[in-house]
């Protein structure tokens, strides 16, 4: 599950809390955003890798 972060930590909790126990966690990561994921976000494309 992908959850956005505008909210930080709280908003995290609350997910987390919202899932209740009945619902374990395996694995979190928290990812920051960089410039591919913008690209994508703000064209819809991903960027291509330039071979040299």
């Amino acid at each position: 599950m992908r959850v956005p972060n505008e909210g930080g930590l709280t908003s995290l909790r609350d997910i987390l809390t919202r899932l209740g126990d009945d619902v374990a966690v395996v694995d979190l990561s928290i990812h920051t955003p960089d410039l591919d994921d913008v690209l994508l976000a703000m064209t819809g494309h991903a960027s291509k890798e330039l071979t040299l």
